[in-house]
């Protein structure tokens, strides 16, 4: 299926119909190639004292998606580690401020802790969004275009429901789950989709039992 438009994600139309073909799906990477780049990735990240691992996520997404070709195509990365740097470090600016304010003020912790979580499906959609806009094929943007409720739904209150079910709605929180994340995704003007049946994620269940 190739997409139709420019190379630039476009989240507000994409084209849902059906009309999808398989394509084929090669691996050209090599584990030595591999092993110099995670050796060279965790060294830098010890000496830096863990600043490295952005740039070093950075390395290994590019390393798996360029040896990634689907239909003579390949992957690509496009995500700075300077990028992936400022958004752990918004990251762990949030968690300081939360812990301090639970320190100073021990009664406000309930108030603080519902904020968190308030502010959690935003930030799940924030990182998602980011991922795909940075993720590529053929030169065309992949996108990600998610809701608030639909995440604090299946990210907040589906894993409660399945826990307090004793984990018999667990593969329904699985459906759930997988059907607002390949809902959300798309790639140029096309979207993707996924019905994950039920009863197979049930059967899944009974096995594990």
């Amino acid at each position: 299926m190739s997409p139709s438009g420019s190379s630039n994600c476009s989240t507000s139309d994409w084209d849902t119909s059906s009309g999808s073909q398989p394509l084929p799906m090669q691996f050209h990477g090599k584990a030595v190639g591999f092993f110099r780049i995670w050796l060279v990735n965790l060294l830098l990240t010890i000496v830096t004292l863990g600043i490295w691992s952005a740039w070093a996520k950075v390395r290994t997404n590019q390393w798996f998606l360029r040896h990634t070709v689907v239909n003579g195509h390949a992957f690509d990365y496009h995500a700075t580690g300077l990028q992936i740097f400022k958004g752990r470090l918004m990251a762990l600016i949030a968690i300081a401020a939360y812990s301090a304010l639970v320190w100073l003020w021990p009664s406000l912790e309930w108030a603080a802790f519902i904020a968190l979580m308030l502010a959690l499906p935003w930030a799940i959609n924030a990182g998602l969004s980011f991922n795909a806009a940075m993720t590529s094929w053929s030169n065309v943007r992949f996108g990600f275009r998610g809701r608030y409720g639909g995440a604090a739904l299946v990210f907040l209150i589906m894993p409660i429901v399945a826990v307090f079910s004793c984990g018999l709605l667990a593969p329904l929180c699985s459906r759930m789950s997988a059907r607002y994340l390949a809902s959300g995704y798309g790639y140029g003007n096309l979207a993707f989709a996924t019905e994950p049946r039920l009863s197979a994620l049930y059967a899944a269940l009974g096995r594990s039992v």
